[in-house]
């Protein structure tokens, strides 16, 4: 009798267990839905974990999640990664962020400890995968979810973007660069000359030294676009709504160069033997001052020619602002071809009239660099024609970090420094859809080259 007991109260005990497991079981919610986009981003060259930024996309309503928990997976590990396996992570194995701290600007950055999920510390050229824990307050209402991304991730040396400038007060425009790294541009601000047409509007030519802090050296001027310097420091800068080029010398007296076929100049080139090459935007034209004051008509191109410069065989090449990206070659004796076509797209919600299509373009070492406006990005093209993207993401937002990765926000104007380690570069920080051709408020960064 007390053995028949007392296996009655084990039985009893096993279904009491059994009961209270599949209680628990029952309690919990249905899953909460994961997070979405999930982009790590390479910000930095120390060579750990610290150089990644981890960006997603959360839910619209974070009010059942407690935290979320970013976790680094070899990418043969992904593939089996479960939801039971991402719960029982040890600590060290992930890092964790509040809901409120992640925004489309700014992601979890991780450190020099952080370790993938077998314990290694993150290093650089070890194809990673990442992945979102979301950890919900109160599992009998939602449970966790796991988002593992699809693309592999490996850290590298890259090339890198920072601020050169705060944000400017006028427009971004063309930049020339003096021996000293100093920048110079003209104020180029459509949309103020656009809305004031009863009213003139008088745009600034600004220097901005290494320190970023800039400084008017010239004022009272129609609208402002290419600018140039040559050998001798002389400060060369279009006025297009004057039909004019102004020349400013190192001492700040000022001239005017204008002739009978000038109509809307834009980029200037100044070669080495002093010969000004303008850009008409409304002549479809390249035209030629001689040092000896005379110009004359140099090449006939395809319309639109925007920014102009030249390697050192003297050929030219022009960017030109049209939807087709066209970039043209001259070569020395005036013959005109096209060399390559880089992207250029409307948005497909915008329904004006598209004015801001491509900007200006610089050569460095056997190789052209093109602002792409509408794409937000930079392009590089060879020689040979090929085209190939040099920094931006294609997104539009606040540049910082890897020079690929980052968000470009309308790259207009383009400058190396005198040893050639950094990209100078001038856009927008106005980041409303509307105003998607804005180019003011102004402001100016610097890529620094690493490959």
């Amino acid at each position: 009798m007390k053995n028949s007991l007392t296996h009655y109260c084990l039985a009893l005990l096993i279904v009491v267990a059994s009961l209270q497991s599949c209680d628990k079981q029952e309690i919990l919610g249905p899953p909460i839905e994961t997070v979405l986009d999930i982009t790590p981003k390479d910000m930095a060259n120390q060579g750990d974990g610290s150089d990644i930024e981890v960006f997603f996309t959360k839910q619209f309503d974070t009010e059942d999640i407690l935290e979320y928990r970013i976790i680094a997976l070899k990418v043969d590990a992904a593939s089996a990664f479960t939801l039971e396996m991402a719960e029982n992570l040890a600590s060290e194995e992930y890092r964790r962020v509040a809901p409120n701290d992640i925004y489309p600007i700014k992601g979890l950055q991780l450190d020099a400890t952080s370790t993938d999920t077998d314990g290694d510390l993150i290093t650089v050229n070890t194809p990673y995968r990442f992945a979102v824990l979301t950890v919900s307050k109160e599992p009998s209402r939602v449970s966790n979810a796991l988002l593992v991304d699809e693309v592999d991730f490996v850290l590298r040396t890259n090339n890198l973007i920072f601020a050169h400038t705060d944000e400017l007060s006028f427009g971004s425009n063309s930049l020339a660069i003096d021996a000293e790294d100093n920048l110079f541009m003209g104020d180029f601000n459509i949309h103020a000359q656009l809305g004031n047409s009863d009213s003139p509007v008088e745009f600034a030519i600004h220097k901005i030294p290494a320190n970023g802090d800039a400084s008017v050296i010239s004022s009272q001027y129609k609208l402002l676009t290419g600018n140039a310097l040559d050998l001798q420091g002389n400060l060369y800068q279009s006025v297009i709504f004057s039909s004019e080029v102004l020349k400013i010398t190192p001492s700040g007296e000022v001239s005017s160069i204008s002739f009978r076929l000038l109509q809307q100049p834009d980029g200037l080139y100044v070669a080495p033997s002093g010969h000004i090459y303008i850009a008409d935007l409304d002549a479809d034209a390249i035209f030629q001052v001689k040092p000896d004051g005379t110009a004359d008509r140099f090449a006939s191109v395809p319309e639109n020619p925007r920014g102009i410069t030249a390697d050192e065989m003297g050929n030219l090449y022009v960017s030109h602002n049209s939807a087709d990206g066209t970039i043209s070659k001259i070569t020395p004796d005036g013959e005109v071809s096209i060399l390559a076509h880089v992207p250029a797209t409307k948005p497909s919600t915008y329904q004006l009239e598209y004015i801001m299509w491509v900007g200006y373009l610089v050569y460095h070492e056997g190789f052209l660099y093109v602002a792409g406006i509408t794409e937000d990005q930079i392009f590089k093209v060879s020689l040979d024609g090929d085209v190939s993207v040099f920094a931006g993401s294609g997104n539009r937002g606040v540049p910082r970090g890897g020079a690929i990765s980052a968000n470009l926000n309308r790259p207009l104007g383009l400058a190396f420094s005198q040893n050639g380690d950094k990209l100078y570069v001038s856009g927008c920080t106005d980041v409303v859809p509307q105003h998607t051709q804005y180019s003011a408020p102004g402001k100016i960064w610097e890529i620094t080259i690493v490959e």
